[in-house]
């Protein structure tokens, strides 16, 4: 009896470490949303092409892909390697945190812009190193105590 739930906890951890993975995004295409993924731990084996999970994506839709390259969190269905999603990335000794701020919601781009708002001050900061081009179907408005254009 012992020896026959052992034997299952082996079996049942065998099957998780294959669930929960760690690998890097090879391929992207970004018409469908979906990454494949290599995993040195299986002998670099590369994924089907995996969903890249996004906050909403019904009637408010958010984009972003992962960059080829980029370290990411996986986890597979348990019917096989076949049927997983790309949970997101994170932060490692090879890609630190950019700021360290728990106030502070920070966007960085590569080419340098960045998009801030940080909640305890109530301020947002938009730092564009291109153009900022505002499109609007009705109107423009701006108020404030004080407004600078230079």
């Amino acid at each position: 009896m012992i020896q026959d739930i052992a034997n299952r906890l082996t079996r049942m951890e065998e099957r998780f470490n294959h669930f929960v993975r760690v690998g890097v995004v090879v391929s992207t295409k970004p018409e469908t949303g979906t990454v494949r993924v290599q995993f040195m731990d299986a002998d670099g084996m590369v994924s089907h092409d995996l969903p890249a999970l996004v906050p909403k994506t019904m009637e408010d839709k958010h984009y972003h892909m992962p960059d080829v390259g980029e370290q990411v969190l996986a986890i597979f269905l348990p019917l096989g390697l076949e049927q997983g999603f790309v949970l997101g990335s994170f932060y490692s000794n090879s890609d630190q945190v950019p700021v360290q701020d728990q106030n502070l919601h920070h966007v960085r781009f590569k080419d340098g812009t960045t998009v801030d708002y940080d909640r305890a001050r109530h301020l947002l900061k938009i730092n564009c190193v291109g153009r900022v081009v505002v499109n609007s179907a009705v109107s423009v408005k701006v108020t404030a105590p004080n407004i600078e254009l230079n």
